[in-house]
């Protein structure tokens, strides 16, 4: 008899609560195993922890802007809901002297890209990243299947089996979805002709100066604030978005720097941080 709930079961005194507590300890145990991660609780946002700084970036490509109409043929799913009108890319907009454009700089030779889905993916999906160079030419085009998906935020990191980046060249990217029209388990997927979202991103160096700094940071956090201060948007959300994503425990200051930095960058960070696990890359 070691267990606390047996031991108050069969006292004297407690010895008639024993049929009611029988009764509840399965109900509230299911409850327990069967409760869904709740989302990071959005805290006032403190400016002061980071700040972007963009008045040093090289100017964006000439190119078209972003495209906001679907594809044509579009069928159900994509084109008779919100779904894809609530689609974000976290990257900020910069303007040119025609349109503006999503553009921003990075580090890595295989970045990651975030996205923001205001309604999730009720059905699944099929999301397809596109990278080309300057002359538009494909460099590689990755496969992401999306499962069903609730609202919040998913990640689509490059995998390292595909072409780096090179530095200093312009690169388009182009997210395509393709929504699921058909079995919400993705066994019997039918794909919608897809909506696109597109951006650019530049592979960037740093000076010895900042790699040093970098080096002595002692936190994602810390390696974060270095890169928004010299205007390295996708390593700088990067940083915080891996880290709200694998870490249960995340330090609020994380989540308030996260939304501090969308909010810089004029994307209306949502009231409650949800980062989803999601995507994984298909391999080829």
């Amino acid at each position: 008899m070691n267990s606390p709930l047996l031991r108050i079961c069969f006292s004297k005194q407690f010895y008639f609560l024993f049929p009611l507590l029988v009764l509840l300890y399965p109900v509230t145990t299911v409850f327990a195993h069967e409760r869904s991660p709740s989302p990071l609780a959005a805290t006032p946002i403190n400016p002061d922890l980071i700040r972007f700084n963009n008045s040093d970036l090289p100017d964006p490509p000439s190119g078209g802007s972003e495209p906001t109409g679907r594809g044509s043929g579009g069928r159900r799913g994509c084109n008779n809901n919100r779904l894809t009108d609530a689609l974000t890319p976290l990257v900020p907009l910069t303007s040119t002297a025609q349109h503006a454009v999503r553009w921003g700089l990075t580090t890595e030779a295989h970045p990651t890209l975030w996205l923001q889905t205001g309604e999730g993916f009720p059905q699944g999906a099929l999301i397809t990243l596109t990278m080309r160079d300057r002359h538009q030419e494909s460099l590689y085009r990755v496969r992401f299947p999306v499962p069903k998906q609730q609202a919040g935020i998913v990640r689509f990191a490059v995998p390292p089996s595909v072409p780096p980046l090179q530095p200093n060249q312009p690169y388009t990217w182009q997210l395509s979805v393709f929504c699921n029209s058909g079995d919400s388990s993705l066994a019997g997927a039918s794909f919608d002709t897809p909506f696109h979202l597109m951006g650019y991103i530049q592979r960037t160096t740093v000076s010895e100066a900042v790699i040093q700094t970098l080096k002595q940071a002692k936190t994602p956090l810390e390696r974060a604030v270095i890169f928004a201060e010299y205007g390295i948007w996708y390593d700088a959300l990067t940083l915080l978005g891996n880290q709200i994503q694998n870490d249960s425990a995340v330090a609020p200051t994380v989540v308030q720097a996260w939304s501090a930095l969308l909010q810089q960058g004029q994307l209306n960070p949502p009231s409650k941080v949800e980062v989803l696990p999601c995507c994984t890359p298909q391999a080829n």
